[in-house]
């Protein structure tokens, strides 16, 4: 695991460390130095013999003033900019959903379900009282509870200061939907066995 990680680290791409097909391409950068100024730069890596990294020279090409832009550009600019955040987080969720329920549905238990029906009555619910409720239908509840919250079917919201809840997330309502369109699949679930 420890070798995967520092693999993945050593591999990560910035400026510096961008592979060789890329190197070639990033030849220039413009700085924005402040409000109305800005600097242009020609970027050449050298050879670093001190380390496996090449070296970043780079050489001032302008450095230069900008009018200002009218107001009308960044009125533009802000309304295209707000309307990718909702599309992006439909889009991630459409990939989630896709990629995910049918997957979560194939590892649902009884258990599981008994959980996310609990949440869904009885809304946001402390930890212990959800593990308590569990324990007395003669369930596992902490590793239940352990379970959906890694899965992502149940999510911890900030109640106060000091306490958390537990509420149902995105794909625990979308395996709730799937349940209640088809009575056979939960029918399914309701049969299969908790494993350890």
């Amino acid at each position: 695991m420890g070798t995967s990680v520092t693999n993945l680290m050593l591999t990560m791409l910035d400026p510096s460390s961008i592979t060789n097909q890329l190197m070639f391409k990033y030849t220039g950068e413009i700085q924005l130095l402040e409000k109305g100024h800005y600097k242009f730069d020609k970027i050449r890596f050298l050879q670093d013999y001190r380390g496996w990294r090449p070296k970043i020279k780079k050489i001032p090409i302008e450095h230069n003033t900008f009018d200002k832009w009218p107001n009308w550009v960044y009125e533009e600019y802000d309304a295209i900019r707000m309307s990718l955040v909702p599309e992006v987080f439909q889009r991630i969720r459409d990939a989630e959903k896709r990629s995910r329920i049918d997957d979560l549905l194939e590892l649902t238990n009884s258990c599981d379900v008994a959980v996310l029906r609990k949440i869904a009555e009885h809304g946001p619910i402390k930890s212990v009282e959800l593990i308590t409720f569990l324990n007395e239908q003669q369930i596992d509840g902490k590793q239940t509870v352990n379970r959906c919250k890694s899965r992502s079917i149940i999510n911890p919201v900030k109640c106060g200061d000091n306490y958390w809840k537990l509420e149902l997330g995105f794909l625990g309502n979308e395996i709730l939907k799937a349940l209640d369109k088809d009575k056979d699949l939960e029918h399914k679930v309701q049969s299969r066995k908790p494993f350890k």
